[in-house]
């Protein structure tokens, strides 16, 4: 066997590829192991289709598709330290909506912002959730009956 027939072989037999193909029968197997871990993964993660829908409609103007704010007009909802600070405010927040002065990320906004007075419990609790799931840290899903209660403490 000559030189160049050996480095062949020691490098066939030391690629990590022709090596997961010596312990992986059958590569269409490790592809459909690989779909179903992504599929798996991804899935765990809550999905709110029907808050990002009205988040899409009614929200997105001001604060954006991916919650970055407008600007010094509109404050950020991703990773905003007020939102995660207030989080338990915010269907108040989202059915009267704010006319004070707020600081967000240290910045100061005082364009005030409109409430929803109609939206419904049902679509709040889908809204909520979806803001909290998408723009902030927190792992938590609100049920109707805490969206609720928090609706009849807002002042």
């Amino acid at each position: 066997m000559n030189i160049r027939n050996k480095m062949l072989r020691i490098i066939r037999t030391k690629s990590s590829w022709v090596g997961a193909q010596k312990r992986i029968k059958n590569p269409l197997i490790l592809l459909l192991f690989l779909i179903a871990t992504l599929f798996v993964a991804y899935s765990c993660r809550p999905q709110f289709h029907q808050g990002e829908a009205i988040y899409l409609k009614q929200c997105s103007n001001c604060h954006g598709v991916d919650g970055e704010g407008l600007r010094s007009l509109y404050p950020p909802l991703k990773d905003a330290d007020y939102l995660f600070e207030n989080s338990q405010y915010l269907p108040c927040i989202i059915r009267y909506g704010i006319k004070d002065t707020i600081v967000v990320e240290g910045k100061v906004y005082a364009m005030p912002m409109t409430g929803f007075p109609k939206i419904s419990e049902v679509d709040m609790t889908n809204l909520v959730n979806y803001i909290l799931a998408e723009f902030t840290s927190k792992n938590v899903v609100l049920g109707l009956s805490e969206v609720k209660n928090q609706l009849e403490q807002c002042n």
